[in-house]
């Protein structure tokens, strides 16, 4: 059922398989076809396979089996391509050496054997085992061998030379696991006596023996960072150790039989087992949790490997299979190596072509992106290089060196041109600018230099700092020099002038980095306080503080289009920020040591990084596939990540904000997409970001566009409780559904009313007063470009003697909209309105501002349309009352109807058809044509027909019922008598069912009546409203009783319940329904405004309110308030009760859980 009921939520339906499919409709599909279970199985061996392995390009793939043979499997068609003969026993370890040249083989016969996999020929024997060979240790340079038997000795191997170097004794000991630790200086052995036992790499000796007191040790693995150690063994448990003390950090017992063997990722954060119990899992080391179960062997497991690059599994089994799991990514990560020591400073050519390096090995190296490896090395510098530049022209390269020299090479000939020397301490940052003519340096001695890279000399010497000057840009009109340094500030420099021309007081930590974007209206620094700021350039503003970060931040960088930017820190992680969203969008991790630098291509398809761990990365950021993850975390975080999706498994606080492919697609997005408000709920609780993905979506757009109302209603519920807890994050989160705001209001959500209330805030600056003059009666609206408030806009220019302070408060929308009278953005907030599921919302302050705001802009214009038809309606009285004065009239009662019509035509033109037909257009039409009907007839002076001017005053006297719209004291009871009389259809229905009746009756009790529309209706109908005074028979007068009872006196009290009824609704609902009308009126008069369509005035809300004020309240709703206000104290009570109940619940699902387990683990009668 789980299966069916996640296919039906990937599904498409057939109207959106119609439609073109957006990226992530291709993503959400990807992700329907994509099975976690989804295997290869490889048949050949007529025995068990127990062991496995893969060439590092992944092309082949080995197993070694009970049958005695080891076959050589093509590892994308699944044939086999060769088979290994030799060996006499069960084949039970397998290893290549470096470079896959070789093939070796250890089995139950005692041997080791070195195989020529190619040519399908055994090379060596290497014989020194008494017993069966189990498994297989290598180093890292692929040459040293080590294998541990059941003879009790751990052998050690020189491959190049096929001796025996050394046997390590294990006691009475078989061994099972062997590993290698701490970059490959210290072996490690586990085996019968549950020992696990280290010996010194180089000396051979024993460092220690360590009992682990677990059981016969089966198998062993050391994580890639020598953090810790992982066993399995025979008591069906798996253990891991700090590699440091040995102390035990977690066990994880949920195999029921032997594990068998186990892997351990590249980047140290999983372990995979096997087991006899015929599964495989995997475990989540730092979140010590299970991350999934992969079955499908139908007998025990024993052989198990993951591929170099950690993108498929392995496994063999008792059931003669071997089966290949692909769940992993291959690494989109180039990791070029060739300093000595830590790298400090990383440049990009403008081409896009090259990367140039400096480290602390005194070098500046240069790598071709193209080739991912070194093409030159520049050697000159006495001292740390730690800043290195590349002049936009291509011509030359600029480092800068602790050695207190700026140094200029030739990037064609790769040769020293000239030093440069001025500053007296370590120079720490070079720019250069973009007309390649001049360059600037920071260094230790405070100072900041600019140098003429043409003479070549030194220009100036710019003091002012008080401490290190950490770097420097300049700006791209090459008109500035921007510094940060030790000193917390920034200090800016006229390139022109040559002297200070601004200094900033940051109020951040040490300044260890800045960069501005293209057009330099942003500017990004990275502290040593952890933070990242972000500031507004052209006003000097900070904007935001990010603290993602958990140590300093050494390098900051900006993509081309202004909006991206890359940060590097000591805590080995790349982020990569939204400057427009104002968030984190991904995380690239895989440095080993602190990143020095970041920069990414001018193209952006590579970000690029120096680290201390020796390597300059590439990190591939363009050519994501669909189920990838953007981050760049371990092999298989997709595969979890996926797995936990498809499954529907809770998620994780670790997958909170990982992001889904290049479309920047998140837990959030996802969920929507699929309807699944539990899963939804669950991932915005532990912190899953309300983000846009790359195509500008946001997780509500998905919602919205395939009608999950419990998703949307999850978002809103969501954001409306972030607010009191978390109001920045709130205002991070509402501005990316900025686009969904008309969508929204049209979907009508019952959390909708409050979520206008919480999104239309009261704003907390603290510069802001609470008392002050104003230029104008409260509340007073102010549409502007910028989301701060200013006071010049709510306060007269000119104070007046006398004036007193009033009481305010300033009230923001943080949603650029653009209500602009007529334009396209405006009509569609408009009939968004109209259209709304929630009536509600209308009586919320910020839709009530709205309408206010545009109701008075297009008053007179109403006013005007008012008086053409009360003008053309005392026209038409006075042509039907006094046909004398029709010589006078007629034609200006002509030119009326015209002026209407043209009003009518052009909102036809305006708008279309269908949004055109309506009753009250069609209305006006009709009107309008028998209006020049009956002028047409009066002046060729034909005969009027009496049902032509009959209608013409009814069509008048219904145009009145619309156009009294414009006035609030007719406005409700316009409403009234349209809802009367919908809600009196019943009622008429009847009535007209009682006389048709109260005729026939009549007709009966008449015996000298003929049968005619008198008897049938007309008389009848006089008799029950008492309009006759005729002799009238015995039976007639029992008819008339029961007439006047039934019409009368239960007819009439029913009309006046349900007249009843829609009065007190309408009363209920009386700001609802008059904002309705009004909003009606304006859609009228803004469709007519054509010529605005194109304008795009977004700006943000401000107003200026009394505090105190209750603002849009009609005094008959005090009730209601009041009852409603209890109502929704009691909601939360119930909300937080059932809340506790549901805790409650999981505890006794974890103390079921806990006794199953430990029902178990009794021993069976």
């Amino acid at each position: 059922m789980l299966e069916k009921d996640l296919q039906e939520k990937f599904l498409l339906s057939e109207e959106d398989e119609a439609k073109p499919l957006s990226k992530m409709d291709e993503i959400m599909r990807n992700l329907n076809d994509w099975d976690p279970y989804s295997h290869q199985v490889f048949y050949g061996h007529t025995g068990a396979v127990w062991s496995t392995m893969s060439t590092s390009d992944n092309k082949f793939i080995f197993s070694g089996s009970e049958d005695k043979t080891i076959i050589i499997w093509n590892a994308e068609t699944g044939l086999a391509e060769g088979k290994l003969e030799g060996h006499t026993s069960t084949v039970n370890a397998l290893e290549l050496t470096e470079n896959d040249e070789n093939l070796i083989s250890g089995a139950w016969d005692n041997s080791i054997r070195i195989w020529d996999w190619r040519n399908r020929i055994q090379l060596f024997l290497l014989n020194g085992h008494t017993a069966g060979v189990y498994c297989f240790a290598i180093s890292k340079d692929r040459k040293t061998l080590l294998s541990g038997a059941g003879d009790y000795k751990v052998r050690i191997w020189d491959l190049d030379t096929q001796t025996e170097v050394a046997a390590l004794e294990c006691g009475n000991s078989s061994v099972f696991g062997l590993a290698l630790g701490k970059d490959g200086k210290s072996i490690i052995a586990g085996g019968w006596d549950s020992h696990l036992r280290f010996w010194n790499f180089d000396t051979k000796a024993l460092i220690t023996d360590h009992n682990c007191n677990s059981g016969v040790i089966q198998s062993l693995a050391v994580t890639s960072d020598s953090k810790f150690i992982v066993y399995g063994t025979r008591n069906n448990t798996v253990k891991v150790l700090n590699y440091e003390d040995r102390t035990e950090v977690m066990v994880f017992d949920v195999h029921n039989n032997w594990v068998r063997n186990l892997v351990t990722t590249s980047d140290s954060c999983y372990f995979i087992t096997c087991s006899a119990d015929k599964t495989m899992r995997v475990v989540n080391i730092k979140e010590k949790t299970e991350e999934f179960n992969l079955e499908g062997h139908e007998g025990y497991v024993f052989g198990l490997s993951l591929s170099k690059d950690g993108k498929f599994l392995l496994s063999g089994a008792s059931d003669k299979t071997l089966r290949k799991w692909p769940i992993g990514i291959k690494s989109r990560v180039i990791a070029m190596r060739g300093h000595q020591k830590c790298i400090m400073s990383v440049a990009i050519t403008r081409d896009n072509k090259y990367v140039v390096s400096g480290a602390e090995d005194r070098s500046v190296r240069i790598w071709s992106i193209e080739e991912k490896k070194e093409v030159g090395i520049l050697n000159g510098h006495t001292d740390t290089v730690w800043g290195v530049a590349v002049t936009p022209n291509l011509q030359n390269i600029i480092s800068v060196s602790g050695d207190k020299t700026l140094r200029v090479w030739d990037f064609a000939t790769k040769t020293e041109l000239f030093n440069l020397v001025g500053h007296e301490n370590p120079i720490f940052c070079v720019t250069v600018s973009h007309d390649s003519n001049l360059a600037a340096s920071g260094a230790q001695d405070k100072l900041v230099i600019i140098w003429d890279l043409r003479t070549p000399k030194m220009l100036k010497k710019l003091e002012g700092h008080t401490d290190t000057v950490f770097t420097v840009k300049v700006t791209h009109d090459d008109k500035y020099i921007v510094s940060g340094a030790a000193d917390y500030t920034i200090r800016i420099w006229s390139l022109e002038k040559l002297c200070l021309a601004q200094k900033i007081e940051t109020k951040s930590g040490m300044i260890e980095s800045v960069t501005l974007n293209y057009d330099d209206s942003l500017l990004v620094l990275g502290d040593r306080n952890s933070a990242v700021h972000l500031w507004d350039w052209k006003k000097k503003q900070s904007k935001v503080k990010f603290t993602a970060h958990n140590k300093w931040v050494k390098s900051v960088a900006f993509a081309q289009d202004g909006n991206l930017f890359a940060t590097c820190s000591n805590d080995y992680s790349i982020r990569v920020w939204n400057a427009k969203e104002e968030r984190q969008e991904f995380v690239l991790l895989g440095h080993g040591n602190t990143i020095r630098s970041v920069t990414f291509t001018n193209d952006s398809k590579y970000i690029v990084s120096g680290s201390e761990d020796l390597t300059v990365r590439l990190w591939d950021t363009e050519n994501v596939q669909n189920l990838e993850l953007a981050d760049f975390l371990g092999p298989i975080d997709a595969f979890v990540f996926l797995s936990k999706i498809k499954l529907r498994r809770n998620p994780k606080l670790s997958m909170a904000n990982v992001v889904l492919s290049s479309l920047r697609v998140n837990l959030a997005h996802i969920y929507c997409y699929l309807g699944d408000p539990e899963m939804l709920k669950k991932a915005l609780e532990l912190g899953t970001c309300i983000c846009v993905n790359i195509e500008g979506r946001s997780p509500l757009y998905y919602a919205l566009e395939r009608n999950s109302q419990s998703c949307i209603d999850v978002v809103l519920n969501f954001l409306i409780d972030l607010k009191s807890v978390n109001s920045s994050r709130f205002l991070n989160f509402t501005n990316a559904i900025r686009d969904d705001f008309y969508s929204l209001i049209r979907n009508g959500s019952m959390y909708l009313p409050e979520f206008l209330e919480a999104v239309f805030y009261v704003a907390d600056d603290q510069a802001l007063p609470r008392f002050c003059l104003i230029k104008e009666s409260l509340p007073i609206m102010h549409l502007s470009k910028s989301l701060k408030v200013k006071l010049k806009h709510f306060m007269p220019k000119q104070v007046q003697g006398g004036s007193e302070e009033s009481p305010v408060e300033f009230k923001v929308l943080p949603i650029r909209i653009n209500i602009e009278l007529g334009s396209a953005d405006s009509i569609e907030l408009l009939t968004s309105l109209i259209s709304s599921a929630n009536l509600r919302i209308l009586r919320t302050n910020l839709i009530q501002y709205i309408i206010q705001y545009k109701w008075s802009r297009i008053w007179i214009f109403q006013l005007f349309i008012f008086s053409l038809w009360l003008l053309n309606l005392i026209f038409l009285m006075l042509l039907i009352l006094y046909p004398s004065l029709q010589d006078h009239f007629i034609i200006p009662f002509g030119i009326l109807n015209g002026l209407l019509l043209v009003y009518d035509i052009i909102k036809a033109y305006s708008i279309d058809l269908n949004n055109f037909i309506e009753f009250w257009n069609i209305l006006s039409i009709i009107r309008i044509g028998i209006s020049y009907v009956w002028i047409f007839m009066t002046i060729q002076q034909l005969s009027l027909s009496y049902y032509i001017t009959w209608f013409l005053v009814l069509g008048n006297f219904l145009q009145g019922f619309s156009n009294m719209r414009i006035f609030k004291s007719t406005r409700f009871y316009t409403r009234l008598i349209f809802t009367a009389l919908e809600d009196a259809v019943p009622f008429i229905i009847m009535f007209i069912y009682s006389i048709v009746i109260m005729g026939l009756l009549h007709y009966c009790s008449n015996t000298e009546s003929s049968y005619n529309f008198y008897t049938f209706w007309q008389a009848p109908y006089e008799l029950n409203l008492s309009l006759t005074n005729k002799n009238i028979e015995p039976l007639e007068y029992v008819y008339i009783i029961l007439a006047s009872v039934f019409n009368i006196v239960l007819m009439l009290n029913l009309l006046i319940a349900v007249l009843g009824d829609s009065y007190d609704r309408l009363r209920c609902e009386s700001v609802e329904i008059d904002s309705s009308q009004m909003v009606q009126n304006i859609l009228e008069v803004e469709n007519f405004m054509f010529w605005k369509r194109i304008h795009d005035k977004k700006a943000y809300l401000h107003v200026c309110q009394d505090p105190s004020a209750e603002h849009f309240i009609e005094p008959w709703e005090g009730k209601i308030k009041a009852i409603t206000s209890l109502m929704t104290k009691y909601q939360e009570e119930n909300k937080r009760n059932f809340k506790s109940i549901l805790e409650k619940l999981k505890d006794l699902d974890t103390i079921k859980v806990s006794c199953k387990h430990i029902e178990d683990k009794l021993p069976k009668k």
